[in-house]
């Protein structure tokens, strides 16, 4: 009984922080929500996750301009601030940015990735994966 008490506060703690993440400012995006809009468009999706603070997201910028501007018929952006979007960066555990997800047409996710990532790397994901 002595062992479960430190277990079970531990617990409650870690509830209450979490809780207490989501703030009125949320945006409300839900990873559901983002698969919804791929297979709803019928295009693959790519979600990057970043912060204003986050310098290795500013030196992807111009990579995720140039992979935009292709898109196309092919693919859409999303950009993600995790500082305004608590909910989601909570549901995909994500402690670090710049993370990006790959969602495929039909809306299942097809890799998610930790880290900077250049423009070549984007393009041979999209390759791997046929988008």
């Amino acid at each position: 009984m002595k062992k479960i008490v430190p277990v079970i506060i531990l617990a409650a703690a870690v509830l209450i922080m979490v809780f207490s993440l989501r703030t009125e400012k949320d945006g409300g995006m839900t990873l559901a929500a983002l698969q919804a809009e791929a297979a709803e468009t019928g295009k693959a999706m790519v979600v990057q996750f970043t912060s204003d603070g986050c310098i290795t997201c500013r030196k992807m910028k111009p990579a995720l301009e140039k992979i935009e501007s292709e898109g196309g018929d092919r693919y859409m952006l999303k950009v993600v601030d995790v500082d305004i979007n608590t909910g989601i960066a909570i549901e995909m555990g994500i402690t670090a940015v710049p993370v990006q997800l790959f969602i495929s047409p039909e809306g299942q996710i097809l890799k998610k990735n930790l880290g900077y990532l250049s423009y070549k790397d984007f393009t041979d994901i999209f390759a791997e994966y046929s988008i």
